[in-house]
């Protein structure tokens, strides 16, 4: 005989609502029921619920008693499988027995997130998701913190231009990397500085090398040649150099934010909870990515820009000065929108 599977997601009762509390589950994991029994209750701000199963089987809850559940997400399953198990994840001859919900599937998707890094079992929500990619980012930098004594952390600044004198004075003072070196090839300077600069050419990484500098930070091409400053970067990483996070401490980072590698934040920024700081993207000073928003790679956020909740800005974007992006948006890979423009959705 076929397996057969069913699948009982909470419905949506109120078109108001997008959550329901579990009061009342009626059989144990694994019983067997009939069709038409009762086999959980839930409960809305207005009105309480009975399900029934509407065929035979055996039973298997993904929740509990008193949880407040997602509209769609999995509150049991019915099938014609006695020995049936939940979810199973096999990592090193180890299972790990977990159900996901709804919205942490989606989160886990968006975000490229293996769950192999962690140790997962039971109904797992999108908060809890949260809650471990931060433990595991503390734990991380705890230990980055006691190999520091160790670890080089000599730092090249790649382009000398205006955008270069900002990025210096945030590394000095929020971070505890040593400039090294400066490459650049402008023949007429507008700017001075205390550190010696270098040409940017074949011998880069010969005196990298000699310095032992594997850190660099590419400051040139971010409004007109963000493709080709991509393209280098990616030459560089290939060569095995990093591209650390550059943070301003004045930067209000909410905990639930994710921060790619490469990226740099600037002073007076926001990045909201649930957001993602795409791979060698930019938020510029006081510029604002809002919840649950996405800004995607070599993407910059000019002075003043702000994105709201619920977007996703492709690659290679642009957004300009005090530009607005409004809720719920999609912008398309390489799409500059101009300094003070507002997208709507239509």
């Amino acid at each position: 005989m076929n397996n057969t599977e069913f699948f009982y997601k909470l419905p949506k009762e109120d078109t108001n609502e997008d959550e329901a509390k579990i009061i009342e589950i009626k059989f144990k994991d694994g019983s067997k029921i009939k069709k038409n029994d009762v086999i959980y209750i839930f409960e809305t701000a207005k009105v309480t619920i009975e399900v029934e199963s509407q065929q035979e089987g055996y039973i298997h809850f993904f929740v509990k008693e008193d949880q407040v559940v997602d509209v769609g997400e999995n509150v049991c399953i019915i099938t014609n499988n006695k020995g049936y198990k939940k979810n199973t994840l096999t990592i090193k001859n180890k299972s790990k027995i977990f159900q996901l919900t709804k919205k942490a599937e989606d989160f886990i998707k968006n975000n490229k997130i293996k769950l192999e890094e962690y140790n997962l079992s039971g109904l797992i929500r999108k908060s809890d998701i949260e809650d471990l990619i931060n433990k595991n980012e503390k734990l991380k930098s705890n230990k980055i913190e006691k190999l520091r004594k160790n670890k080089n952390e000599n730092i090249l600044i790649l382009g000398f231009g205006a955008q270069a004198l900002d990025v210096i004075e945030l590394i000095e003072t929020n971070t505890s990397y040593k400039i090294s070196l400066i490459a650049d090839n402008s023949e007429n300077k507008k700017h001075s500085t205390k550190y010696q600069i270098i040409k940017d050419d074949e011998n880069l990484i010969q005196n990298c090398n000699k310095l032992k500098i594997n850190k660099i930070v590419i400051c040139w091409g971010w409004i007109y040649s963000l493709k080709k400053r991509y393209e280098r970067y990616k030459q560089l990483k290939e060569l095995n150099f990093e591209f650390p996070k550059i943070i301003s401490k004045t930067a209000k980072i909410y905990k639930s934010a994710i921060i790619n590698d490469g990226a740099i934040i600037f002073d007076n920024t926001v990045v909201g909870s649930n957001s993602v700081v795409g791979e060698f993207s930019i938020i510029n000073h006081q510029g604002v990515l809002s919840h649950d928003s996405f800004l995607g790679i070599n993407s910059h956020i000019c002075p003043g820009g702000v994105v709201a909740s619920n977007c996703k800005i492709g690659k290679n974007c642009i957004i300009g000065i005090n530009a607005s992006i409004h809720y719920g948006l999609d912008i398309e890979d390489n799409k500059i929108i101009k300094n003070n423009e507002s997208f709507f959705k239509n």
